[in-house]
């Protein structure tokens, strides 16, 4: 049984380390911060994956093929796998967020807290991109599976 998200995990994760360790993330928003051409296109990633996960992979989740639909919105646990596309949705429009704030505040923020700030939108849009990429393929190939037999 898992009791936290994998998102919990990293944000923790950041988190302390950001406690115990703020050196590396000054040297990385140091490094950030010195070259304007990465401070402008850098936020891109975070904003490209959440995109990518709001637009494309939620509805490849919930819709997966035309014509098993009925079985799937039939299915008993279905709400819990709208709950977790919601979710996402709600995790990327957090991290579109912070990164927008980031290419914004980036002057006025410390060189720890942007570095921190990167970190940690970069890789919740992975993990979320990541975790809904799976769980497409994985939904897509039950569905064929269940069309075939």
């Amino acid at each position: 049984m898992i009791f936290i998200s994998v998102e919990f995990a990293f944000t923790l994760a950041v988190y302390f380390f950001y406690a115990f360790y703020p050196k590396v993330f000054f040297v990385l928003g140091d490094s950030i911060k010195s070259d304007s051409e990465i401070t402008k296109w850098l936020p891109v990633i975070p904003l490209g994956l959440s995109a990518y996960c709001c637009v494309d992979l939620t509805w490849k989740i919930i819709a997966p093929l035309s014509s098993s639909n009925k079985e799937l919105y039939d299915w008993p646990d279905f709400w819990r796998l709208k709950m977790r596309c919601y979710f996402s949705l709600i995790l990327s429009v957090i991290c579109a967020t912070v990164s927008i704030g980031l290419w914004i505040f980036s002057k006025v923020l410390s060189h720890d807290q942007i570095g921190a700030l990167f970190i940690l939108t970069l890789g919740l849009s992975l993990i979320n991109t990541g975790c809904m990429i799976f769980a497409s393929i994985a939904l897509r190939t039950i569905m064929e599976k269940d069309d075939k037999s």
